[in-house]
């Protein structure tokens, strides 16, 4: 994630910034999937996060990476890490992902 237009006026990275970024790095990661086809991904659809943010920066670019905590057929929980380009914990996210729109030759 870069610095504009998701900073503040000194320069801090902003919470609603950092919440779209979180919900996008969570969602690449139930969307492309190992196994799934990247032309032509299973959608899902948020349906809760919690963000604990534990810190800011004024670096350039931050790192958000997502694993799976869970992996349901109907729910899938999902963690997503935000740092800094120090390492440094930015923020702490965990999102509930549900499958829209399951295609029959990936399930």
């Amino acid at each position: 994630m870069g610095r504009t237009p998701f900073t503040d006026l000194e320069g801090f990275f902003s919470g609603p910034g950092l919440l779209a970024f979180i919900e996008h790095v969570g969602g690449l990661l139930s969307l492309y999937d190992e196994g799934i086809d990247v032309e032509a991904p299973v959608r899902s659809a948020m349906t809760q996060i919690n963000v604990h943010f534990v810190g800011n920066s004024r670096e350039d670019h931050l790192l958000g990476e997502a694993r799976w905590v869970r992996k349901g057929r109907t729910q899938s929980v999902i963690e997503v890490r935000v740092t800094d380009s120090s390492g440094r914990l930015i923020a702490q996210s965990t999102c509930t992902h549900a499958p829209v729109g399951l295609r029959s030759s990936s399930r």
